[in-house]
């Protein structure tokens, strides 16, 4: 039996305090991970009412688990870079 695809890729997002895109990039490249399929969250919490319909869309599908089609890891170098305060993180 074969082992079963996945599809791993990386995740930056712009506005963690105290951790850059280009340090967060840094982070994952150190790890091995490929840098490749990285998804650049260019979204800042200011900016999320002016938020571009388009990269809404792009960052549903990467994180909506339902519409995968086979597993997937995603990476980030710090559980900061999954939202903005506690309530998002969990």
């Amino acid at each position: 039996m074969s082992p079963a695809k996945i599809d791993a890729r990386s995740y930056v997002r712009d506005g963690v305090p105290a951790l850059t895109m280009e340090e967060q990039e840094a982070i994952l490249a150190g790890a091995g991970i490929d840098m490749v399929r990285c998804f650049r969250d260019r979204l800042k919490k200011s900016q999320i009412k002016r938020r571009n319909p388009d990269d809404l869309a792009d960052l549903n599908r990467l994180l909506r688990p339902t519409t995968r089609q086979t597993p997937s890891l995603i990476y980030v170098a710090s559980l900061r870079c999954l939202g903005w305060g506690i309530a998002d993180i969990t």
